[in-house]
């Protein structure tokens, strides 16, 4: 066994570990204080390094060092003072593993210069640094040559937030709260020239910083000389790190005393935790937690660490957390008896307990069957005890504190008495003297038993003399034992008063016409019950409000008691007549009755039933109804019949009772006065005659809406009328069945709608007894489709120039005896339906041209009879409505009632004209070599001769000038322009080689026009143009030095120089106008062109004026638009 234990604890680590020493580095001058460092590690990877010694020339320099620092270097200060001889020295390292194998670094050399001397240099602890666990610090610093003494003076700052900002250089006079002087006596002289010294006093019980400092002291005779302060150094003195809190969970809910939790710290040995007093919303420390942790705290308590992985405080029994919202905090204390940092404060929020809720009594309740109650509540969760509260409107109080959820007055020989109204409450409080709300407050009253439900009679019943009177109600409350019952119980003379068992609950009354104690119409009555203990309850005719409050005790119930009303004598219609002849009728009879007794007209009616049976079983009723006065007439909605049939009917008297507005009925006609049944009055209900067809007559061929009609029958009520698509009128083969009240059908509704065919119809009808007849014979008829539709407005081939596209244009038909018509409108341009109504119930239709679109339409139309048959579409016919000009803009001119084109027309603008009316079905656009042609009926040669719209310019049309020209893509058949020099761009000029013919059929094709010699000349003096400035810088003249001088410009060119909101009237091109006074074949411009020399002014402009054809193009002519309102 001991050779086992030498085995055990045997080491076969042989090897020496690495070390190096990294400073100071070989050849290196050493002139100040420094620190030797050197790394180390042991070469079985899984040894320790014990320690480092550092020697200089061979002489062990102490302290021997046993850690490293933080970055794993060992260190160890070196004062060079003591070997200031000017020579070389040798410094090395050796470093001990945990089997005392010892390794030596490299040797490094230094200089020490002669004559160097160190001053007080602080040392550890280092700048800083946090001490952790160390309440009584070791104190170095590099020691002077030949001074044995220092003073060392430690300040502890008044708050690590001063020390921070001291360390921070915000603060360079912090505030201390405590000083430590020390004289020390360095009587080691160790051969390191450090100076070691460890104070005997605590310097703190928390986390606190510290300034330290020291100086030399020599005494010489009776004096005692100081040297200078060092430079001061900072340190941190630190218990353990703060706990991290479990529980309770931060912001959590908390209904009971909770036990606080914790995770373990290292080094603690104790724990402080604080619980802060209640933190209301409005607490100022709201904004600043530490705040909270008051004088008033619910909680400060220490405890002793336990070992384990969490820690845990239960806080004493029955100690006060107040409700509301508290933070809680936890720091813990080591073996040098210094409280670490505080944790995070937690927040949790102490609910009171859930409100109690009272189980018995229940509010308002009236306690019958004990003056001693035991009253209980429900006990809520995690609830200690219970404060029970009992009192009364006559100064009775009595208060319980208890741990049971109730209490029981049979315990005790108190009693409640049954004049009081009792109020009690209760409430609960949880183990940290938190108590919940009250609950809510019950009233009851010891009382007598609740007056039973009264089953029969009902209120305000009516009683007849040949009636039995039961009083019934239901099993009284189970501490009744008398029940007491009361009929008109205010009358000293007629008066019935009984008091019965509680066993028995019904009381029956027969013969009531001899019972003195009931008043003829009216009779009162009551109940109550007593239990056991002698009380009363209150009256049945008594209020108990939701507290048991008795009230309105005042109420009466009623029964009321008449004499049956006569039974009716019935007149007519009777089974025969007075000559014993059956009677049979078609059409509804006036049912007539008497009675002898003279009521008052207001308070009697009769109730009539007429029946298919003379038992009158609900299933045979026909009619039933209350009516006034001695006759009735109806008609039967829910009875028929297709034979001959005998009808009953009966009658009886309700008479409505004075006080109550209530009835009393009398026996039905048909009983005796000895309540036997006798036969009903009866009449036979016998079928109508059958009617003839009129139309449409037999064989009769129907194009148009088709109308029915017959001839009318003498009582009868309706008729059915049957359409077929065989003479055979089976099921699957009717096409309309219809009843009617009259005798026609002008708008029949087919199941169906009808082919072109034969069919075939009959009616029969319905007497006002509900008797069917026969069906007459059966017509048949030829339904075919309408004749074709023959359109009148808007005309074929029409053009409709003036029209808007706020405007609205009125299509129109002729009437083909149709009443629905279908009108379809095709866009030609888009081939889209733009306009599609099957429903069109008259001859005519407006339809706004927003919902058509432009250029020119196909409209057709066509009719729908009543049998479901369209007529074959009409002839298609053509109209042309305007087109939208787009991008042109307009400016109104003043005091005149038109508006013009701010710029010419523009070779855009005209090409999509071109194209638009190329492709339009009724508009006239061909080419004809190198001209395009149009119809322009105003050039005074016919409205359908060709005439001369624009020319495809050539070279030698153009000559020398820069102009735009139109051309012809004969592959995608469009128009399109480009300028005669490729190096221009010609966009947006205005467009030339057009005719007066040409503009004019640009305007009409947008629904506008083109000026007048008058509105031109109007438009150029409203804008100022007569009064502008002549300059090359203004105008498009011959010579004016633009780009394309000669040539047109872009309408806007000039726009920056004429500040007139018209452009463009002298000079670009001459524009076209109308001049009436000229004949059909001339015409004239306006404006002067690119083409004239601008002189120093321009006689009579804007009255000058240049006369052409109205077919004639020209390089220099264009034109501009007009609109006029």
């Amino acid at each position: 066994m001991k050779l086992s234990l030498l085995i055990i604890f045997f080491s076969c680590d042989e090897s020496p570990p690495s070390v190096q020493l990294i400073y100071p580095i070989d050849g290196m001058s050493l002139n100040e204080v420094t620190t030797l460092q050197a790394e180390a590690y042991d070469n079985d990877g899984n040894g320790k390094i014990v320690s480092v010694e550092f020697y200089v020339d061979g002489q062990l320099i102490n302290p021997v060092i046993t850690n490293p620092n933080n970055d794993g270097i060992w260190e160890c200060p070196f004062n060079v003072s003591l070997w200031a001889d000017g020579n070389e020295h040798n410094i090395f390292a050796k470093a001990y593993d945990y089997s005392n194998n010892a390794g030596q670094s490299n040797i490094v050399s230094v200089n020490i210069p002669e004559g160097i001397e160190s001053s007080t240099n602080l040392y550890q602890p280092e700048y800083n640094e946090e001490l952790v666990n160390i309440s009584m610090p070791t104190f170095s610093w590099y020691g002077l040559i030949n001074i044995t003494e220092y003073d060392l003076q430690i300040f502890k700052f008044i708050n690590l937030d001063e020390y921070d900002l001291f360390n921070s250089d915000l603060n360079s006079s912090p505030d201390f709260d405590q000083a430590f002087n020390y004289i020390v006596r360095d009587t080691l002289l160790a051969n390191d020239g450090m100076v070691y010294f460890t104070i005997e006093d605590t310097l703190c019980s928390e986390n606190s910083g510290f300034y330290w400092q020291i100086r030399s002291r020599t005494e010489i005779a009776d004096s005692i000389n100081y040297g200078a302060w060092s430079q001061p150094s900072i340190f941190k003195i630190m218990g353990p790190e703060g706990p991290n809190l479990a529980e309770p969970i931060s912001g959590n809910d908390v209904i009971e005393l909770p036990t606080f939790k914790w995770l373990n710290v290292p080094y603690a040995l104790n724990y402080n935790i604080i619980i802060s007093r209640t933190i209301y919303d409005n607490d100022m420390c709201n904004g600043n937690i530490d705040l909270c942790f008051d004088g008033n705290n619910a909680i400060n308590d220490t405890i002793t660490r336990v070992s384990g992985q969490f820690q845990e405080y239960i806080p004493p029994n029955q100690v006060t957390i107040e409700s509301g919202k508290h933070y809680w905090k936890v720091r813990s204390r080591n073996g040098s008896n210094i409280w670490g940092e505080w944790s995070s404060p937690n927040v949790f929020y102490m609910q009171s307990p859930d409100q109690m809720n009272m189980i018995y009594p229940i509010n308002g309740q009236r306690i019958s069957n004990t003056n001693k109650p035991n009253f209980n509540w429900d006990s809520g969760e995690s609830i200690e005890q219970y404060e029970f509260n009992l009192y009364s409107n006559l100064g009775y109080q009595k208060t319980i504190i208890t741990d049971l959820d109730h209490f029981d007055m049979g315990m005790y020989d108190e009693t409640l008495d049954t004049s009081t109204v009792y109020f009690c409450k209760v409430r609960g409080s949880n183990n940290t003297n938190t108590w919940s709300d009250w609950s809510e407050i019950i009233q009851f009253r010891i009382t007598g038993p609740q007056a039973p439900n009264i089953f029969a009679p009902l209120e305000n019943q009516v009683f007849t003399e040949n009636d039995t009177l039961k009083f019934l109600w239901d099993e009284p409350d189970t501490s009744a034992d008398s029940i007491q019952i009361q009929i008109n119980y205010d009358n000293n003379s007629f008066k019935f008063d009984t008091i019965m068992t509680a066993e028995g609950n019904k009381l029956e009354f027969f013969d009531l016409q001899s019972r003195n104690f009931f008043y003829n119409q009216e009779s009162y009555y009551r109940l109550r019950a007593k239990n056991s203990l002698g009380y009363w309850g209150a009256w049945s005719t008594c209020e108990i409000d939701i507290y048991g409050n008795i009230e309105h005790c005042g109420n009466i119930d009623y029964i009321q008691f008449y004499f049956r009303p006569e039974t009716p004598n019935q007149l007519y219609p009777l089974e025969t007549d007075e000559q014993d002849n059956l009677t049979e009728l078609i059409a509804q009879p006036i049912y007539s009755w008497e009675v002898s007794f003279n009521y008052n007209d207001s308070d009697i009616d009769f109730k009539i039933q007429i029946a298919d049976n003379q038992l009158f079983n609900p299933e045979d009723i026909i009619i039933d109804e209350i009516v006034s006065g001695n006759e009735f007439s109806t008609s039967f909605i829910n009875f028929e019949d297709s034979q001959d049939r005998t009808l009953y009917w009966r009658i009886k008297t309700i008479l409505t009772t004075s006080s109550f507005s209530d009835t009393v009925e009398g026996n039905w006609s048909d009983i005796n006065l000895d309540n036997t049944v006798i036969d009903p009055a009866s009449f036979r209900a016998i079928k109508p005659s059958s009617t003839n067809l009129q139309f449409p007559v037999n064989n009769m061929v129907i194009t148009e809406d088709i109308q029915f009609s017959w001839q009318e029958i003498y009582g009868v009520d309706n008729y059915q009328i049957l359409v077929s698509n065989s003479p055979y009128f089976n099921d699957d083969d009717i096409v309309l069945n219809n009843i009617i009240g009259e005798s026609n059908l002008i708008n029949p509704e087919f199941l169906n709608e009808l082919t072109i065919g034969e069919y075939h119809w009959k009616v029969r009808g319905k007497s006002e007894l509900g008797i069917w007849g026969d069906y007459s014979d059966s017509f048949s008829f030829y339904a075919n489709k309408p004749d074709e539709v023959n359109l009148l407005y808007p005309n074929n081939q029409s053009f409709h120039y003036d029209l808007n596209l706020t405007d609205f244009i009125t299509f129109e038909w002729d009437n083909n005896g149709v009443e629905q018509y279908h009108l379809e409108i095709i866009n030609d341009k888009s081939n889209q339906i733009v306009f599609n109504d099957s429903s069109i119930s008259t001859l005519n239709l407006s339809i706004s041209l927003s919902n058509l679109g432009f250029g020119t339409h196909y409209w057709r139309v066509r009719g729908i009879n009543n049998m479901g048959l369209w007529s074959d579409w009409s002839e298609v016919s053509l109209f042309w409505i305007p087109y939208i000009l787009e991008s042109v803009s307009i400016v109104d001119v003043p005091s005149q009632n038109f508006e013009i084109s701010q710029y010419p027309i523009t070779n855009e603008q005209y090409i999509t004209f071109l194209n638009e009316a190329y492709h339009d079905s009724l508009e006239y656009i061909v080419i004809r070599d190198h001209y395009i042609k149009g119809y322009c009926s105003e050039a005074g040669d016919g409205e359908y001769e060709e005439q001369v719209f624009a020319k495809r310019a050539t070279s030698n049309d153009i000559g020398e000038y820069n102009l735009p020209k139109i051309k012809w893509d004969s592959v995608l058949k469009l128009f399109y322009f480009e300028g005669s020099n490729q190096q221009l761009n010609f966009e947006n000029h205005p467009m030339v080689f057009i005719s007066w013919c040409g503009a004019l059929g640009f305007a009409k094709h947008y629904n506008i026009d083109i000026p007048s010699k008058t509105e031109w000349e109007e438009t150029a003096s409203s804008f100022g143009w007569n009064d502008v400035e002549l300059n090359n810088s203004n105008f498009n003249f011959l010579n004016s030095g633009d780009f394309w001088d000669n040539g047109t410009t872009p309408v806007n060119f000039y726009d920056n120089e004429i500040p007139y909101d018209i452009k463009d009237m002298l000079g670009n091109t001459c524009e076209w106008v109308i001049n009436n006074s000229l004949d059909d074949s001339n015409t004239m411009c306006k404006g002067l062109s690119f083409k004239n020399l601008i002189l120093d002014n321009i006689d009579n402009f804007p009255d000058s004026e240049i006369i052409n054809g109205k077919t004639s193009v020209h390089q220099d002519i264009g034109f501009r638009i007009i609109k006029r309102y």
